[in-house]
C-alpha cells in the first residue's frame, strides 16, 4: 500500500461528527478516517470516552441542553442526563482535545449553574454518533 501523507489535528477532525460513518475506531489506537472530497489523506484522530459526573446546583438550569449544544459544537459524541441525587451524568467520546474543551466547560456550566465537583473516569468507546439528552 503507498504511503499516504497524514494529518494530526489538534482539536479532532473539523466536522468528525458528519463524518463519524468513515472512520473506524480501535479502542487506545488511532481512528482512520477518509473524508469524501478531498485529497488522498488519512486523518488520524486518537478517539477517547470519558464519564463525567457533575455536582452543585446542576439541575433546572439548562445544564443537559447547554452540555448537548457544548458537545456539538465540539463534535462530542454521547450522552447527558439527570440523576436521582441531583447531579449530572456525561458519557463522552471524542479526541483528547475535544474532551478536555468539554470537560473545561463541564467545570463551568450554563450561567445559571453552580458547579461544585467534576469527577472524571475513562470508558470504553460505545461508538456514539450525535450527542443527546437522556
Amino acid at each position: 500500500m503507498p504511503q499516504l501523507p497524514t494529518v494530526e489535528w489538534p482539536g479532532g477532525l473539523p466536522g468528525i461528527r458528519h463524518h463519524r460513518r468513515v472512520c473506524w475506531s480501535i479502542p487506545d489506537s488511532p481512528t482512520l478516517c477518509t473524508v469524501p472530497h478531498t485529497p488522498p489523506y488519512i486523518y488520524i484522530v486518537t478517539m477517547r470516552a470519558k464519564h463525567y459526573t457533575v455536582t452543585g446546583s446542576v439541575q433546572g438550569v439548562f445544564f443537559r441542553a447547554e452540555t448537548q449544544k457544548k458537545a456539538r459544537e465540539l463534535g462530542v459524541a454521547g450522552w447527558v442526563r439527570n440523576c436521582t441525587d441531583g447531579s449530572v451524568e456525561v458519557h463522552a467520546e471524542g479526541s483528547p482535545q475535544q474532551l478536555k474543551a468539554l470537560e473545561t466547560w463541564l467545570h463551568t456550566g450554563p450561567a445559571d449553574a453552580e458547579v461544585a465537583d467534576v469527577r472524571v473516569r475513562e470508558e470504553e468507546l460505545a461508538g456514539f454518533g450525535v450527542f443527546t439528552i437522556q
